[in-house]
């Protein structure tokens, strides 16, 4: 209990060293109030899924690892990502469980929900930028935290890299991105129509992407490592978009000539599909239509070659990517309406007999039951000037919960702004739908309690970054 009592606290002294110099830059500006009545939380559970609305956001998040005798391996899909919308603040979450296995997947699903419940309860209360920037490194400390409180045979070194994205509308809009490991942020100038990277080190060679450089959770001496982590303002205007990635997605962005800058990738892949796309639902099916096929030479070879190392030359890093995108507006005046798709690329590179059971997660305000929950063994929050600190009271912690509701499909060939190239199945969601929810679940049992897996030829469980399936990382020559 004492160690535990030590570690918790040594986590809180090195989330300040790293996180202290960051906050003294951010601009101490006050901001609009941010109302949590009216919200909506969309958490991407089903990897055949495409899941967003028009012009304001999408979510995607699948596997390009092949099939060996039609099992899908490296299942299950250990990224995770989540969005939260407010009328005039929006919260986009990444996470990517370090290794193969339950235990990261499951790492990244409680940095995801520990994030969004802590800033939900959170952004209320703040009045100036600087306050946001301290919710987002408090809300971080606790997803760790909240890790580690799992730390038992259930999840033995379960580690993740995360990134989170706000965007708060005020007189103008700000946004705040903080990262820890090697996901990945760009934004797009809708001004001048061209895509910039938030980290310009984010083009890295393939060898190079089996080191994170930075994650959280249960780490071997169970304290963060934030080797490479960063909290920044970014320069935004209205109608910019801001897209997040995991690792496996931001990797496989590449061009088939050698010696091209970073700059020119994003040039040439991103920003003519955000020009020609109807809207981001559309534009990310194009952008996983891109990911898949460049690792499509990799994935085929194998599959048909279980027992070798990849041969030289194969291009594309087989792994769990998956993509976040939303344009940033005044206000969100489309809160909890929904588009679900299911595209042809997606459900091609995953076993014909799949089981999906799993249907992503979506609620808004409608579906809300406040219920209390024990607090955090050691909840912490930033102070004004950027320390983390013991709270002074004892207030139960209120997270949002759901139940989810089934939802009829129903079949269209078309988005509702655009068209794609193949027959998509199609599935409209609104909060405002005339169904009495059901018990709500406690915050715990919000997260799957088990996830499927599948590991003919899985490594065996490693706290090790990248440890994942070693014949499938490129040699770089």
């Amino acid at each position: 209990m004492e160690n535990n009592l030590t570690m918790e606290g040594n986590s809180s002294k090195i989330f300040n060293k790293k996180f202290k110099p960051f906050l003294k830059d951010i601009p101490n500006v006050e901001i609009k109030s941010i109302t949590t009545r009216n919200f909506s939380k969309h958490i991407i559970e089903d990897y055949q899924e495409v899941l967003g609305y028009d012009q304001s956001f999408s979510l995607s998040s699948f596997s390009t690892y092949p099939c060996f005798k039609n099992v899908k391996q490296g299942e299950p899909n250990c990224d995770c990502i989540g969005i939260q919308r407010f009328t005039n603040c929006t919260v986009m979450v990444v996470a990517d469980g370090c290794g193969w296995g339950v235990t990261s997947a499951r790492a990244a699903h409680i940095a995801v929900e520990t994030v969004l419940s802590s800033m939900f309860n959170e952004v209320s209360k703040c009045v100036r930028l600087h306050e946001i920037a301290n919710a987002l490194v408090s809300s971080t400390y606790q997803a760790h935290d909240r890790i580690q409180q799992h730390h038992t045979k259930i999840l033995p070194n379960s580690t993740c890299t995360i990134l989170t994205v706000i965007t708060v509308t005020s007189t103008q809009p700000y946004t705040l991105i903080l990262s820890v490991g090697d996901c990945e942020a760009f934004i797009y100038k809708s001004a001048i129509g061209r895509t910039f990277s938030i980290n310009k080190k984010w083009c890295r060679s393939i060898k190079s992407t089996q080191e994170c450089g930075g994650r959280i959770g249960n780490t071997p001496n169970l304290l963060p490592e934030l080797t490479g982590a960063y909290l920044k303002v970014i320069d935004v205007e209205l109608h910019d978009i801001i897209i997040v990635t995991s690792d496996g997605f931001a990797d496989n962005l590449r061009l088939q000539k050698e010696n091209v800058s970073p700059q020119v990738i994003l040039d040439t892949v991103i920003s003519p599909r955000i020009q020609s796309c109807a809207n981001l639902n559309e534009f990310v099916v194009s952008m996983d239509d891109f990911i898949i096929k460049e690792t499509e030479d990799a994935r085929e070879f194998h599959s048909q070659n279980q027992n070798r190392i990849r041969k030289q030359g194969l291009k594309g890093k087989l792994d769990h990517a998956t993509i976040g995108v939303y344009s940033i507006s005044s206000f969100n005046t489309d809160i909890g309406l929904i588009d679900s798709i299911f595209p042809d690329i997606l459900t091609s590179i995953y076993p014909s007999n799949v089981n999906r059971t799993t249907r992503s997660h979506s609620f808004s305000v409608k579906d809300l039951v406040p219920t209390t929950e024990i607090p955090l063994k050691t909840k912490f929050k930033c102070s004004s000037v950027g320390e983390i600190q013991e709270p002074n009271d004892s207030k139960p912690i209120i997270y949002p919960q759901i139940s989810e509701s089934p939802f009829r499909p129903i079949q269209f060939s078309k988005l509702r702004c655009g068209s794609l190239s193949r027959e998509i199945s199609f599935i409209h969601r609104s909060p405002y739908r005339d169904i009495s929810p059901q018990r709500s679940l406690q915050a715990q049992e919000s997260l799957p309690s088990s996830l499927p897996s599948s590991f003919s030829l899985s490594p065996q469980n490693s706290y090790k970054p990248g440890n994942g399936f070693i014949q499938f990382f490129q040699k770089d020559h």
